[in-house]
């Protein structure tokens, strides 16, 4: 996550007041992507997740 201004290729969304924009292309390949911001004994931030998979330690979206 970063602080920017939107691009020409852009989906810009606005949910509670706040105001998110993601490729539209990587939106696409990531959708539902949901962020959250959460408080807990390691302290406070946000937490971005999606569709997409996370390689494994092998390198494979899949358990090796």
């Amino acid at each position: 996550m970063a602080l920017d201004e939107p691009q020409g290729d852009d989906e810009v969304m606005t949910d509670d007041g706040v105001t998110f924009m993601m490729n539209s292309q990587l939106l696409m390949l990531a959708k539902p992507i949901h962020v959250d911001y959460i408080t807990n004994h390691e302290g406070s931030g946000f937490v971005v997740s999606s569709s997409i998979l996370e390689p494994s330690s092998c390198g494979s979206p899949i358990r090796c």
